[in-house]
């Protein structure tokens, strides 16, 4: 951000990692004036003609409300964008009415089940990029009469090329991890009750008959 020179900068992230993206903006951009977003009687008193240098909401909340959205960000940031590969949710619904400048995704996930994770998420960097809609998909997908089936293997060169451009992998130097040898301490716990030894006794007898069925009748 501090690059980028943007004075109003949104973040929207899970709820869960608010508090660790203000504490580390704080850490490396104490010059930066932050709020964070909790509630949606925040919403309603943002005061949008001195917003901060950055603007922390998470998904539900950015949701809520469509204005916030459309504010005419500079720069956006959607942390662990995976959440919203779904187009049919009311989150991908409202992200789509986003108005920035720039906008940044991050996940470690980017595809985990369908091909249309990739292309909701490419949809909402640039809503431009897929259309004609019937185009893209009958040249770069297989379809059936109701769904999306994959990615077309003689057109899939051309589409990595298309959206590498989106993509960014950082390279990672494992080299340069240290990390110290693995130390295993066994602690022997006596029982306290009978109640406790019958819980562990019951479940690790069904797994005994279980794995004897399984060296007796494999897959």
């Amino acid at each position: 951000m501090k690059k980028l020179k943007r004075k109003h900068n949104l973040i929207i992230c899970p709820a869960s990692l608010k508090r660790q993206w203000y504490k580390e903006i704080r850490k490396h951009a104490p010059e930066l004036s932050l709020e964070v977003i909790d509630s949606s009687r925040d919403i309603v008193r943002y005061d949008f003609d001195r917003r901060p240098d950055v603007t922390i909401i998470n998904y539900e909340l950015a949701a809520k409300d469509a204005n916030f959205l459309a504010a005419n960000w500079d720069t956006t940031i959607v942390d662990e964008i995976q959440r919203i590969r779904n187009k049919e949710t009311n989150t991908w619904k409202a992200l789509i009415n986003l108005k920035s400048e720039y906008v940044l995704a991050l996940s470690g996930t980017i595809i985990e089940n369908r091909v249309e994770d990739l292309i909701s998420i490419i949809e909402l960097l640039n809503p431009e990029e897929l259309k004609p809609h019937w185009k893209f998909y009958s040249k770069f997908c297989k379809t059936s009469n109701i769904k999306v089936l994959g990615f077309n293997n003689e057109t899939i060169s051309e589409l990595k090329e298309r959206f590498d451009r989106y993509i960014v992998n950082p390279e990672i130097d494992y080299s340069q991890f240290n990390l110290p040898d693995k130390i295993s301490h066994d602690v022997e716990v006596e029982w306290t009750s009978i109640e406790q030894q019958e819980l562990h006794d019951d479940p690790y007898e069904k797994a005994q008959i279980l794995l004897a069925k399984g060296q007796n009748y494999p897959l």
